[in-house]
């Protein structure tokens, strides 16, 4: 994800990175250089974003990049996947995690069906989160996965 990043030079001077989503933070007094930063407005790009088009493999899987919340105030992920091939059981997961390398949070599983879109949501409880969809038995020719975060 890091190369998604740019820089967003407050006031004060203080970069925020944003990704692909802005959050916008004004100076308020009494920190650092006579200001602090406070989120008055936490703003994301609402259009969804394509994560990957790359068919997979039989029993392949993967893993979107790692969205990180800290400068959010957001209360969802939602994903939508199409392919021609199903899914593993289960096989297309919102994943969450405190710390960013133990993704131990499961907030959704679902099984996609061949050829039938799919959308889940998932509450977003943590600081970061990905996507990751395991391929059924069968190698994909068409495979389509996106990502939206929302605030209801």
């Amino acid at each position: 994800m890091s190369e998604n990043y740019h820089e967003v030079i407050q006031p004060a001077g203080i970069a925020v990175p944003t990704g692909i989503f802005a959050s916008l933070v004004y100076p308020v007094g009494g920190g650092a250089n006579g200001e602090a930063l406070v989120s008055l407005i936490n703003q994301y790009d609402f259009r969804s974003q394509t994560l990957t088009t790359v068919p997979l493999g039989a029993g392949a899987t993967y893993n979107s990049a790692v969205f990180d919340f800290i400068y959010l105030s957001l209360g969802f992920t939602l994903s939508m996947a199409f392919a021609d091939q199903a899914s593993a059981a289960n096989g297309f997961i919102i994943q969450q995690s405190i710390d960013n390398a133990n993704w131990d949070y499961n907030s959704i599983t679902a099984s996609v069906i061949a050829n039938t879109g799919l959308g889940i949501k998932a509450s977003q409880y943590v600081r970061y989160a990905r996507i990751q969809y395991t391929n059924g038995a069968i190698a994909q020719g068409v495979f389509r996965l996106g990502v939206k975060f929302s605030i209801s």
